[in-house]
């Protein structure tokens, strides 16, 4: 049997619901489909879960899957979109985090008491205003300084459920503070 045609029957296995066809499909390119994301968002243990986000959505929509696709292929494009989804993310999380942080700093160092408390004051009520998931989400993030991977398994919830509601808080946040973003700009 050709190559080829093997791949096309193990894909046709798992099409069906093989178990085993699909174990074996990842022990056969996992460890270097992790080495090649690792490549891209320079973090084994993200690589690590984006390799397994990658394999658990190809088995839950195994039905969708085409045996004359080449697998191989496929996996490394979409272990490489994952790739470069994970880190466009970490991007927006870092720039909407360093902004805050520029923020407080700002109005810690600045000499009025008071506008020191009004943007302490205004963060305190920004984070009390998210949802309730997504704000002890976004606490045990920044104040108990907890990875998404510790918080996903203390919450019993997915990492991508952990970045989807830090995304969501970053955003409120940003929304919800912007006018002192405007007056550190105006008075700079």
């Amino acid at each position: 049997m050709s190559e080829d045609k093997f791949y096309d029957l193990r894909i046709q296995k798992i099409i069906n619901g093989d178990s085993d066809s699909f174990r074996g499909l990842f022990f056969e390119y996992a460890k270097s489909l992790i080495y090649f994301s690792n490549r891209i968002v320079n973090d084994f243990d993200e690589a690590e879960n984006i390799v397994q986000e990658v394999f658990v959505s190809i088995w839950q929509n195994r039905e969708n899957l085409d045996p004359s696709q080449k697998i191989k292929t496929y996996l490394f494009v979409a272990v490489k979109n994952r790739s470069l989804k994970f880190i466009r993310h970490e991007n927006v999380k870092h720039d909407s985090f360093e902004t805050l942080q520029e923020i407080y700093q700002t109005y810690n160092n600045a000499d009025s008491e008071t506008n020191y408390n009004e943007l302490k004051s205004a963060i305190d009520i920004a984070i009390n205003k998210l949802p309730e998931k997504c704000r002890i989400i976004f606490e045990m993030n920044r104040y108990d300084k907890l990875s998404y991977k510790e918080i996903a398994k203390v919450l019993d919830i997915s990492v991508k459920t952990v970045e989807t509601q830090m995304g969501r808080a970053l955003k409120s946040l940003r929304q919800q503070l912007t006018n002192f973003i405007s007056i550190l700009i105006f008075f700079l």
